[in-house]
């Protein structure tokens, strides 16, 4: 809960959430194609990964340059799959739903 409530208030969080650096996910969005939304939001991925990793690994001095790859890695496959993968369960729950709706209606 901790790292969720600070992740609100995280200047990152702030500035990548900002259309400069979404534009192409945006994009993708709208064209409701997951895996061009997935390869949209890896990129922001990766530019979040290393905007957090040049500010945290000179700091830490337990950091090893395989902790730093693995990090940059993590963020930038999780950032694909995550929101592609949400695109991908829109586009398979979308048709049901409206689908359902109209068969509600008169």
């Amino acid at each position: 809960f901790g790292i969720m409530t600070a992740s609100v208030v995280d200047p990152l969080n702030i500035a990548f959430g900002m259309p400069v650096f979404n534009t192409g996910l945006k994009a993708a969005w709208a064209a409701k194609n997951a895996f061009g939304v997935a390869k949209e939001a890896s990129k922001v991925g990766f530019g979040m990964g290393l905007a957090q990793e040049a500010l945290r690994a000179p700091f830490d001095p337990l950091a090893t340059p395989g902790e730093v790859g693995t990090n940059l890695i993590s963020t930038t496959v999780g950032s694909g799959l995550l929101v592609g993968g949400l695109r991908g369960a829109g586009n398979f729950i979308q048709p049901r739903v409206k689908k359902g709706l109209d068969q509600l209606r008169p």
